[in-house]
């Protein structure tokens, strides 16, 4: 019994740990994708208006 709950706490965490590593992979690209538009903006405005 001791095993089998040992177990469930480590597939919970193992959850945790995804959707927290879920969040900061999407937090991440979010700031690289803002990144990119800045750089586009501030390189050709021209481009984007178009």
């Amino acid at each position: 019994m001791k095993h089998r709950k040992r177990e469930g706490k480590g597939m919970e965490f193992l959850g945790i740990v995804i959707v927290i590593g879920f969040i900061f992979i999407i937090a991440y690209l979010r700031a690289i994708h803002i990144s990119l538009q800045r750089l586009l903006e501030t390189k050709g405005t021209d481009r984007d208006l178009h």
